[in-house]
Order: C-alpha cells, then structure tokens, then sequence
C-alpha cells in the first residue's frame, strides 16, 4: 500500500511550467487548501522580464525567446514560495494548414468529485481556422480520462496532461487532481518511550471550494507499514483498530515509523502521522 501522508495545508501552483510561443499569455493559478481558516494573498515576479512578464493577478506574457522563472510568494505563515520555470519558443516558419492550437485554459485544478470542461481552437497564419475537429488524449488514465468532447473526469489524485491535436499540431494543459477528504490524524507527531503506549485519533473531511465538512462518523483502518525482511529494526510499534499505538520494548531510540489512517474503501482518503522512539532528554 502506498504511503500517503496528509498534511493541513496545501500550496501549490498551476500549471508548475510553461512552455510557449512569444505574445501568448498565461493564467498562473494558486491552489491553497487548509483545516485553519486562512484567506492568502499572493505576490508574482519574474526572473527576466525580456522573456516573460508577470502582474500582480498573476497573468504570464511570453515576450521573447528565452528561459525564466516565475516565483510565487505566499502571505501564510513562513511565507511559502513557488517556482514556475518558463520557456519561450518561437513560431514554426513551416506554414502548415493548422500552425497553432490553444485551449480554453492552460492548466486547472480539480478535486476528485469535480469535472472540467475543456475546449480548443485551431489557428493559420491568416488566423482561426473554423470547423476544425481535435483528438482529446490523457496522458495519464490513472489519474484523468477525457471524452471526444474535452470533458475531464478525475480517476486519482495525482498531477498530468491533456492533450487536444488538429492536423499534427498539438497543445497541453496540465491537470491536478486532489482528493475530495482529507482525513488528519491526532497527534501529527509524537515520541513515545519504548514499551509505552499512545492513542491516535483521526478525523475525514468532505472538502469543497469553500469549506471542509467533517464526516460524522468513521471507522477508519489503521495500520503500521511494515518495512520488510531486512529492515525489520525499522518495525518498531504496532497499532490496533482504535488507534492505539503500542510501541515495542525493543524499539531502537532514534527510530521512526508513520500510523496511518484510511477511510474503508478509499485508499485516496489517507492520513498519517509520525512517531519516534523517544531518546530520554
């Protein structure tokens, strides 16, 4: 079984690179999610302003052929940063009948319970190409799939592509998908003394746009990942169905392990927290 550690906040941002031709522009979109109640501001701007721009709403204008990097500033405690690494390219001189293809968005962010509508167009030289149709691909089915029409459907969580072709000619965006519950285990770090005991709690949450909503009842999975032949100084605790974790008398001090916390029949659903066998300071 994976291993697949909740944390309370979440700071990320999409799309996470851009690769594009000069005077094309891109919406940068910050995804934050958190338990605590926050409302986060953000600050935007570019390493080489002769390769690409960035205001203040976050909008990236491609200028010239070259390489930069976007950085993202966070107002949330420790005041987080993001990088964007951007590549300007510039147009093919080959004319073909289609040279260039956009999409409705460059990149979008979806929980697992939501779709995306996603639509395309086709340019010449001369400008949009009308009555043109697109092959719509995933470039990972395991996490998106996505209909002849555009139309994204979440699978797992988990970052990738789209892709929407017409006459060879191609364009991207990419796609992350978060789980719909979030499930936070209680205490999320704790040393305990070999021999001893310590009881875990946890909690799912429903999330949405706007809101986390706690399931009401839950009778979650727990479980110690087990380490393997060779590696059995690592199994250095155990816990039951309540939560309660029993570390082992033997327990080496500087050890660590995770206890873990899973919604039945929702792997995505997971949390954990951490815990050390605790030195005697």
């Amino acid at each position: 079984m994976p291993l697949n550690v909740q944390i309370p906040t979440l700071f990320a941002v999409a799309p996470s690179a851009i690769l594009d031709f000069e005077n094309e522009e891109i919406q940068l979109e910050p995804v934050f999610f958190s338990t605590n109640a926050q409302n986060p501001s953000y600050t935007y701007s570019s390493s080489s302003n002769s390769v690409a721009t960035v205001d203040g709403n976050g909008l990236v204008k491609c200028v010239s052929n070259g390489s930069c990097v976007i950085t993202i500033t966070s107002n949330i405690q420790g005041n987080p940063s993001v990088s964007v690494p951007v590549m300007v390219v510039g147009i093919p001189d080959v004319e073909l009948p289609v040279t260039k293809v956009t999409l409705n968005k460059s990149a979008t962010d979806l929980l697992k319970s939501e779709t995306f509508q996603f639509s395309a167009k086709a340019y010449n030289p001369e400008g949009e190409v009308t009555g043109k149709t697109f092959t719509w691909t995933s470039l990972n089915t395991s996490i998106v799939t996505i209909d002849n029409g555009g139309l994204v459907s979440p699978v797992s969580s988990g970052i990738t592509y789209i892709k929407a072709t017409c006459d060879g000619v191609f364009a991207t965006a990419e796609v992350m998908v978060y789980p719909d519950t979030i499930v936070i285990v209680t205490p999320f770090y704790a040393e305990v003394a070999a021999g001893q005991d310590l009881q875990f709690t946890a909690k799912a949450y429903k999330t949405s746009r706007t809101s986390l909503t706690e399931y009401p009842s839950v009778d979650f999975q727990w479980m110690v990942p087990d380490y393997g032949p060779g590696f059995e100084m690592f199994n250095i605790g155990t816990v039951d169905q309540t939560g309660l974790f029993t570390m082992k008398p033997e327990a080496m001090m500087g050890n660590s392990t995770f206890v873990i916390a899973t919604v039945p029949g929702n792997v995505s659903a997971t949390g954990g927290a951490m815990v050390m066998v605790d030195m005697g300071f």
